[in-house]
């Protein structure tokens, strides 16, 4: 086998490690060099390495080196930084692998085993989070109780709280499966952990207040949804059944044991809604509130845009189908949406359930929206394509969608709680008390006897038209 020509990208701590192990014996690699911005790295060596110049100059450096591949050591590096080296290298024939950001690998040592080819992901990255400092303190020693825990963000959410040390934590959802593989899964890494998997639906009464009442939880975590637009905009009683039956069921089985803090998992669809899944998870963030402002607890709601990588999500929608050649269909051309890693996500999740008081709305700030056509168009360059090799399909808004998508609506107050945690009070008329329990009630009713229509209905007129929806 040929020995790769490997040029580094970042020569500080990171690069240092990886260069030390790419110069071992046995590994059919040689390191032609650093490139760094760094000014006073320039010129020197590094390991015994020679620093050839700032990233301006990479494509040039390669062709210098007649390097084979360049390997970005850079676990902070933004995903628009990552994307203007992919596109230097792409110019000159030169494929590019990456570390994952330091969220993905906490806790786990620093090797060359984790570097790997980029991901749509690692294009879509954040500015830089301090992942390294102290655990959420509220979180140490507490008993956390986390809905969906097999989904997406449930077990991400599992994963970084299982990080500060928590008295126990509770790990519910309706899949034995994802269940099952949560709770081995830490298990496994936090062997000293008190792990209790929970096999139950949140619609269920009886089972929750079964479950809070043995498991007395300081702190909830509200991840389990139907999230699927078009899927529920074809079955409104389901969404109802568990966007908001579902909710208002954990909302009640946490009062009466007497939860103290309770974090609602949104999405920005419940921003003036137009479908039927935005209208649930809306209606469910009104039932949070008014629980948290009726009874002074600390139960607040959380809302973020898309998540990469979830299951059932755009990406690996659009990977399938470029393993088979195309097309790549999109709605619409001037779609755009949102985005977030998973984990960066939750690690912002769990510092705005720090930050709750009684009917606080967090968002998480997610940058400028990313169009999706640029999306899939990254994705044919990453598979070492042009995109110009992979027709797009454009197939039209679906039932429910936007174009575009909203964090908050408009004229609302927004505050910085932290660098990327925004707290948000928003002028929109919402339903409390007496108004909002009946609307739920009626709405359950309707969906448990498989009235679609009314559901359909009752959503237009006391979600989407008080939003302004309708209007907008």
């Amino acid at each position: 086998m040929a020995s790769a020509r490997t040029l580094l990208v970042g020569a500080g701590f990171t690069g240092r490690v990886i260069a030390q192990e790419y110069t071992r014996g046995g590994r059919v690699s040689q390191i032609v060099g650093f490139v760094d911005d760094a000014p006073g790295l320039q010129g020197t060596a590094v390991e015994g390495i020679a620093v050839l110049g700032p990233i301006e100059h990479l494509a040039a450096i390669v062709e210098a080196t007649a390097a084979t591949e360049v390997v970005v050591t850079i676990p902070s590096l933004t995903g628009a930084r990552l994307r203007a080296i992919v596109e230097r290298c792409a110019a000159v024939g030169v494929p590019v692998r990456t570390m994952p950001a330091i969220l993905e690998f906490l806790g786990e040592p620093l090797t060359s085993h984790l570097v790997r080819p980029v991901l749509v992901a690692d294009l879509l990255r954040r500015a830089h989070i301090d992942c390294h400092q102290p655990p959420e303190p509220y979180l140490r020693d507490a008993s956390i109780l986390i809905t969906g825990a097999g989904g997406s963000i449930g077990s991400e959410l599992a994963r970084q709280v299982a990080r500060a040390t928590p008295h126990r934590l509770v790990l519910l959802g309706h899949g034995e499966n994802s269940i099952h593989d949560i709770t081995t899964q830490l298990r496994l890494t936090h062997p000293q952990l008190d792990v209790q998997p929970i096999v139950a639906d949140i619609r269920d009464a009886v089972a929750m207040a079964a479950a809070f009442g043995r498991e007395r939880p300081q702190i909830v975590f509200h991840a389990a949804a139907h999230k699927h637009v078009p899927l529920m905009e074809m079955q409104p009683d389901e969404a109802v059944r568990n966007n908001v039956l579902g909710t208002r069921v954990v909302v009640e089985a946490a009062r009466a044991a007497g939860v103290p803090r309770l974090v609602f998992i949104s999405t920005d669809k419940a921003v003036r809604p137009i479908g039927v899944m935005g209208a649930t998870k809306c209606i469910g963030e009104w039932i949070v509130t008014d629980a948290g402002l009726q009874h002074g607890c600390a139960y607040a709601t959380v809302r973020f845009g898309n998540v990469l990588g979830s299951r059932g999500s755009l990406v690996p929608l659009l990977e399938r189908q470029l393993a088979r050649g195309g097309p790549l269909t999109i709605t619409d051309p001037g779609m755009t949406r949102f985005f977030m890693t998973i984990p960066e996500a939750v690690f912002l999740v769990l510092q705005a359930g720090g930050l709750a008081t009684p009917g606080d709305l967090f968002v998480l700030d997610m940058g400028e929206p990313i169009r999706i056509v640029d999306l899939a168009r990254d994705l044919v360059r990453l598979s070492g394509l042009s995109p110009d090799d992979i027709p797009l399909s454009f197939t039209g808004l679906r039932p429910g969608e936007k174009r575009t998508e909203e964090l908050w609506a408009p004229g609302s107050s927004v505050e910085r709680a932290t660098e990327q945690v925004l707290r948000v009070r928003e002028p929109v008329e919402r339903l409390c008390g007496g108004a909002l329990l009946a609307l739920t009630t009626q709405l359950i009713e309707d969906a448990q006897a498989g009235r679609s229509d009314a559901v359909g209905a009752a959503l237009r007129t006391q979600v989407m038209g008080i939003t302004g929806a309708l209007q907008g």
